[in-house]
């Protein structure tokens, strides 16, 4: 890390822990501070712990104020929208839970600072046409090339809702262990908020952040503010979580290193104990760079593509045909436009699907200069997976 990137985790770990500890600011490169906060979406957690600092440049101090208030309002008119789907589930008797971040927000010490671009919720399969209506009904526009069986996307007003019937069913790394039935247990044993609304108990919510991270790092890695939120629940849930029972959980679901190695980070960066660990500093450092040089979910935008190649059977063009034309079983789950379309019009999917990537890519040169750069990275990213311990997993 340079100075700069110090500093900035320094300013977290106050933040996060609601402390004055004094940091040393020389060499502080301000817009190198700006961008990695607009990087991981966590200028509110920066501001917060500047404005407790001594001698701070009043000109770093404004430009973060204003960083501020702009995360604020998309905060609050996101939390509005949130809120409003909360009350329509609520007012129609729709059991859901709350997963990620809207449940990790209420355990750092100012909830604003933890910003959302999305609300996760898990609900009956019974239920999923009722809040299909609900969201429809509040403005929502059906994404169907975001959404499958298990889950619909939804944007309402720029919000993203997500409406999980299960989770835990990507198989995006170690596929001999059934997770989703894992988190079954989780969501059988959610915890009553008020009306219908519940979430996680502590110890599923700890598991589930750890598992979302391997998940995130197999697929593109995943950014500080994932991290924080572990060492912000580890933080907020200690004299509530039987650690005996966690560490049991983790090592059943082949995760055991990989939190060691995340609780390492926590404790190094935030000064969070958490148990075990594995510090091996020359295999941190790799991994810190890594993760702060990273977006909020890492470097997927790079390496979507490239990893998602590399998961296919065969070598070389075999799996690039194999991405570029999967199969009629995988096209009907994974695309609800085409669920119920028959095999004639596979073509046809084929090529919806290759105009929407290219759309979303920025055009075809920019597809395939990403698809260069994700070849590249690839081979940085199986580094970091084996460094994690998740080198099995994939």
């Amino acid at each position: 890390m340079n100075q700069t990137e110090r500093i900035y985790i320094q300013l977290i770990a106050n933040s996060i822990k609601d402390t004055h500890k004094k940091i040393d600011m020389s060499g502080i490169e301000e817009n190198i501070l700006v961008e990695l906060c607009k990087l991981h979406k966590n200028t509110g957690l920066i501001y917060g712990a500047l404005m407790n600092q001594k001698d701070v440049p009043q000109k770093i101090l404004d430009t973060f104020e204003k960083g501020f208030f702009t995360e604020m309002m998309i905060y609050s008119k996101r939390t509005t929208v949130f809120e409003l789907v909360l009350k329509e589930l609520n007012q129609q008797k729709i059991k859901h839970i709350i997963i990620k971040g809207m449940s990790y927000a209420k355990c750092y010490k100012n909830s604003e600072f933890r910003t959302m671009s999305d609300m996760d919720l898990v609900i009956s399969p019974n239920d999923l046409e009722k809040a299909d209506r609900i969201l429809s009904e509040l403005g929502g526009r059906f994404v169907y090339e975001k959404s499958n069986d298990k889950v619909h996307y939804y944007k309402i007003k720029n919000t993203i809702i997500e409406i999980h019937t299960s989770i835990g069913y990507a198989g995006s790394f170690n596929r001999t262990f059934n997770y989703e039935k894992y988190f079954k247990k989780a969501v059988d044993e959610s915890v009553y908020q008020k009306e219908c609304t519940y979430e996680f108990s502590p110890h599923y919510k700890v598991v589930y952040a750890i598992y979302h991270m391997a998940k995130h790092f197999c697929e593109g890695g995943c950014g500080v503010r994932m991290i924080t939120d572990l060492a912000v629940l580890m933080e907020f849930y200690r004299q509530e979580i039987n650690m005996e029972m966690l560490w049991g959980d983790l090592e059943r679901m082949h995760l055991e290193k990989f939190a060691m190695n995340l609780y390492t980070i926590c404790r190094t960066w935030f000064g969070v104990e958490t148990g075990k660990t594995n510090y091996d500093s020359k295999n941190m450092e790799a991994v810190e760079t890594y993760i702060i040089s990273g977006g909020v979910f890492g470097h997927d935008t790079i390496l979507r593509d490239s990893v998602q190649i590399s998961k296919q059977q065969g070598s070389g063009l075999i799996k690039i045909f194999r991405w570029a034309f999967p199969s009629y079983c995988h096209m009907r789950e994974y695309s609800l436009w085409f669920k119920e379309k028959p095999a004639v019009l596979l073509p046809v999917a084929y090529l919806e699907r290759f105009i929407r990537n290219a759309r979303e890519r920025g055009g075809i040169l920019k597809w395939l200069r990403k698809l260069e750069q994700g070849n590249k990275a690839n081979d940085i990213q199986k580094n970091i997976l084996e460094m994690m311990g998740l080198e099995n997993e994939r």
